[in-house]
């Protein structure tokens, strides 16, 4: 409620009771001794006097006490916070090169003893940081380190051997020292090296510092047998001395007081760190402690002195102002007259308008502002039907006249209510009502109404344009989802009460995401805009059309009399959308695919309505695109799988209805498996099992494949990680996937799993580097520095094998299965040897994929294949038969 409403509402009411208190305040006062009124006067001073000071005075006190005693309390828990930050930071620097140096042990250069490589990545990670990293092997010999040993030593004075990340204690070395940062490099069951990083003690002081030391506290890192690694400025600890009371800081946190080296006394807090040991300790001389308590209780001690002298300087004035009370009186009914002025000039000045009902004399008063906006002189004497009848819009007289009558009966405390009120030039205002009664007679009847009057026509159009917003889609202005299934509702309604046919259309554009991905986001929205406005054009007045989301959108057909009107608004869309549009001195060709559900009576839905008009969509695409299709029940389990799928596949992924199995791959020499091949499944639970060939396809168009991608990722390295370490695992890539967040899922599967990148093995066809050849190119050359395996499968069915070859350095070729079915006839057999020799050239690992027969094997193994898959070999097995296989064979092979 704004000022000027609260002030219009109680104006006369106010101004009333201001008069009568002035006249009693203006009654005179009988005479009285002059020196009775003095004794009285000091008397009653007095008496404030100590009625005030004295409970002001105890107040402080126990005030002062709380507030000591909150300080201590505060300044204590500021400490504490402040040690937990500091072990925080420690904790952090420490548990980041621990992974760092568990990082290095993951590297591939540690397999193949490719020191170089290592001191290189050990290079860029610690040398900005001056730490010295050591290779001991199993037995505890130093291999190699990057800087001469501390001192002359042999090293960092570590036991090898051991199976978990450590922590030394301080290595003395000069004034100052060191510790040592120790990680094993497991493989299998046993520690095969181990990663030693010596951090200088000088490192952990500034580690202190970035915790956000106050600058009068002390802080010092100390190892497990209590002697100072770290200390802040100003310390007076010494590298490699025992702190003072360490023996008597036990538990994982605390407060210890003492005193430090030079004899000051102290006030320390400290906390254990969980992993290394260490104590870290944050706190100050008690000195610094007691100075802002000290500083407090002087504060308390001036605000106290003040309190009693403002009470002098407030309590002696009293009494003169008892003796010029009369003065005062005569001087505040002309104050009152200025007020009233400066309120009337207050109501004009601002926006709200007052106006006064006086029902006895049947003339309302409105404020000349308000007389003004609404276009009457300020004048002009308003009547009470004009002004409150026959003014309001005639949508809004039946609900503000029962509010009226509501409250003129008495059962309502006030009015409030928003109307359109008309002006003189006959627009409307929307008007925010505040009025209440003011006077009744004896038997409760109203006589006075006083409120105030709000323009609120902005507000109003706001929220009408907000509202706009939620029924509407921002892109193209049409109706969107929500607006659209409320009018499809509306529609079935009718046409149960009714024998009027409708018509439901589901649009979907096709080619669009080609437009997309060639001339980007903003041609495609600029595309869509245009796509709107020519279905506008061509469907009738009453016809509702809607954009649902990306190239979706949709139509209902008013009261169409028969098929033919259905046929002809469907050919007229095609039509319109299908005309070439205009960009850039050019045009771009887009079609579109419509699926038609008739609304006539039925109990259906709206939405099944819709979903029978998506389904009838899907038809249509199937049938060629750029055409449009009628839902019809009796064909809808054969034409609709496509459809239905897409509908289903995100019910699939929750329920957990893929799963993965595994197809082996055979090294043709020795006939050992190399690695396995991840191939997903569907086990629908009504329609058995899906075809990828089926399902494929859907997840990219759909871009749940983004999803389904990283879930194989993760569930393909899970299982890897159970088979023996000389064993692959191979993962298919979709195109789609490069363009949705592809290198970050093969990261998080890696991290997840624990696998060694160099055992996971990614699969791309053509198709990936034909989209976005660079992007792809880029994406595969940052997963293979990490030591991912890139495979380029189905190689020569494409139509740029060779410029990618070029371009990007593949670990295997896979040849597509038509190849090695025709093997056998001499074109086959010359295109397999081509391919086997480019491989080879260029240090790449050949793989026949579909090998069926012995035959195929023979002629594969001739002409140069490393590898071989196929049928001949296993077909694809679950989990644990692919475990059993690897087994099988290798006992077979002893």
């Amino acid at each position: 409620m704004s000022t000027a409403d609260r002030n219009g509402r109680g104006l006369l009411s106010r101004t009333h009771i201001l008069r009568r208190r002035l006249t009693a305040a203006v009654t005179p006062v009988p005479a009285t001794d002059p020196a009775s009124t003095r004794r009285h006067s000091v008397r009653f001073t007095l008496g404030l006097f100590a009625a005030f000071i004295v409970p002001s005075v105890l107040l402080c006190g126990l005030l002062g006490r709380a507030w000591v005693t909150s300080e201590q309390d505060r300044l204590t828990g500021s400490v504490a916070a402040q040690v937990a930050r500091a072990a925080d930071e420690v904790d952090q620097y420490l548990a980041s090169h621990l992974a760092l140096l568990k990082a290095l042990g993951t590297s591939p250069a540690l397999d193949t003893n490719d020191f170089a490589r290592l001191r290189d990545q050990i290079h860029r990670l610690f040398a900005p940081e001056r730490i010295e990293v050591a290779l001991r092997d199993g037995a505890g010999h130093v291999l190699f380190r990057t800087g001469a040993p501390p001192d002359g030593g042999t090293g960092l004075g570590l036991k090898a051997g051991r199976s978990e990340a450590s922590f030394s204690d301080l290595i003395r070395r000069g004034s100052g020292g060191y510790v040592v940062l120790s990680v094993p490099v497991m493989r299998g069951d046993a520690v095969r090296f181990v990663l030693e990083a010596e951090v200088d003690a000088p490192v952990f002081a500034e580690v202190l510092r970035r915790s956000g030391l106050g600058p009068q506290q002390l802080a010092s890192l100390a190892d497990r047998q209590g002697r100072v690694i770290a200390r802040t400025e100003g310390d007076p600890l010494v590298y490699g001395q025992t702190i003072a009371g360490f023996a008597e800081r036990v538990g994982a946190k605390g407060v210890w007081i003492g005193k430090n080296p030079r004899g000051l006394p102290v006030r320390m807090s400290y906390e254990r760190l969980p992993e290394a040991g260490w104590m870290v300790s944050v706190g100050m001389t008690e000195a610094a402690f007691r100075a802002p308590l000290i500083h407090s209780i002087q504060w308390l001690a001036a605000i106290c002195a003040l309190i009693v002298l403002v009470a002098i300087l407030l309590l002696v004035p009293l009494v003169r102002q008892r003796l010029a009370f009369q003065r005062a009186v005569a001087e505040t009914q002309g104050r009152l007259r200025t007020s009233e002025e400066r309120l009337a000039l207050a109501l004009d000045s601002g926006d709200d308008g007052l106006f006064d009902w006086d029902r006895a004399t049947d003339a309302v008063w409105l404020s000349p502002r308000w007389s003004a906006k609404l276009g009457y002189p300020a004048d002009a004497p308003t009547r009470p039907g004009a002004f409150y009848a026959e003014a309001v819009h005639p949508d809004d007289r039946e609900e503000l006249t029962a509010l009226m009558q509501a409250h003129l009966a008495g059962t309502s405390l006030a009015i409030e209510a928003e109307y359109r009120r008309r002006c003189a030039d006959g627009r409307y205002l929307w008007v925010l009502l505040r009025a209440r009664v003011v006077e009744r007679d004896a038997a409760g009847h109203a006589l006075r109404i006083v409120g105030t009057l709000m323009d609120i026509s902005r507000r109003k159009e706001a929220e009408l344009h907000v509202i706009h917003l939620a029924h509407h889609d921002t892109l193209t202005g049409l109706a969107n989802r929500a607006l659209f299934h409320d009018r499809l509702r509306e529609v079935l309604e009718r046409s149960r009460r009714g024998s009027a046919r409708y018509a439901v259309l589901a649009c979907d554009l096709d080619r669009f995401k080609a437009v997309n991905d060639t001339f980007g986001h903003a041609e495609g929205d600029r595309l869509l805009c245009t796509v709107a406005e020519r279905i506008c054009a061509v469907m009738g007045p009453q016809d509702i059309v809607a954009r649902l989301g990306g190239d979706e959108f949709a139509v209902i057909l008013d009261e169409v009399p028969d098929d033919g009107a259905i046929h002809a608004a469907c050919e007229r869309i095609i039509a319109a959308i299908g005309a070439p549009i205009p960009h850039h001195g050019g045009t771009i060709d887009i079609a579109v695919s419509i699926g038609v559900a008739l609304v006539s009576g039925s109990e259906a839905t709206a939405e099944e309505v819709f979903r029978q008009a998506d389904m009838a969509m899907y038809q249509a695409k199937a049938s060629g695109r750029n055409t449009y299709c009628l839902f019809e029940a009796t064909v809808l389990t054969r034409n609709s799988t496509r459809g239905l799928l897409a509908l289903d596949m995100k019910d699939a992924i929750r329920r957990g209805d893929f799963f993965l199995v595994y197809q082996p791959v055979i090294d043709v020499d020795s006939g050992a498996v190399v690695s396995f091949e991840a191939l997903m499944r569907w086990q629908h639970p009504t329609r058995g099992m899906i075809s990828p060939v089926d399902f494929i396809p859907v997840a990219e168009e759909t871009g749940m494949i983004a999803q389904l991608g990283a879930w194989a990722l993760v569930e393909a390295c899970r299982e890897a990680l159970t088979w023996d370490e000389d064993l692959w695992i191979g993962v298919n890539v979709s195109p789609v996937q490069f363009r949705c967040g592809l290198e970050q899922a093969v990261l998080t599967a890696l991290a997840t799993t624990g696998l060694p990148a160099g055992r996971l093995k990614l699969e791309v066809t053509e198709g990936v580097l034909m989209q976005d050849a660079d992007g792809a190119i880029a994406c595969l050359h940052r997963l293979r520095a990490l030591g991912v395996r890139i495979a380029l499968d189905d190689f020569g069915t494409g139509y740029s094998s060779l410029s990618y070859l070029r371009r990007f350095p593949f670990d295997k070729l896979k040849i597509d299965r038509a190849f090695i079915r025709d093997i056998t006839e001499p074109d086959a057999a010359a295109i397999i040897r081509a391919v086997v020799g480019i491989g080879q050239s260029l240090g790449m690992s050949i793989v026949a994929e579909g090998v069926e027969t012995v035959e195929q094997l023979e002629a594969v193994r001739r002409e140069g294949c490393n590898e071989v898959q196929g049928f001949l070999f296993s077909k694809p097995l679950p989990a644990a038969e692919a475990r059993a296989f690897v087994a099988n064979r290798a006992a077979r092979a002893a």
